[in-house]
């Protein structure tokens, strides 16, 4: 499917086990136990957005190098076009972490 191998389709279903299982659970023991203290929200939130920023790494390189299945949009991963996108992404990520934070440090996260 979408031109994956058996492998690339077992490790991409081994990768959501792992979102699920690693990243998402630390973020979710951090909101629902407050296991990392006055820090949990902080926790929290940096590990939702990071699951969130490591996985549109390799949803844009897989896809602009897969799809359209006849005419991929880049030929492939070392692509110098990838260089512009993972750097507006990691801008994205820290403008947006930066953002988060200082909401739950200005107290309109301590609601719950």
């Amino acid at each position: 499917m979408f031109g994956l191998t058996q492998l690339g389709t077992v490790h991409t279903a081994i990768s959501l086990v792992a979102i699920a299982a690693g990243v998402l659970a630390i973020g979710a023991l951090a909101a629902l136990r407050k296991s990392f203290g006055r820090s949990s929200q902080t926790v929290q939130a940096v590990s939702y957005t990071s699951t969130a920023f490591f996985h549109t790494i390799p949803g844009f390189t897989e896809s602009l190098t897969r799809l359209p299945l006849e005419n991929p949009v880049l030929p492939s991963q070392e692509a110098p076009e990838f260089q512009v996108i993972y750097g507006v992404l990691l801008l994205l990520f820290v403008i947006g972490l930066f953002l988060q934070l200082r909401w739950l440090r200005g107290g309109a996260g301590r609601a719950g």
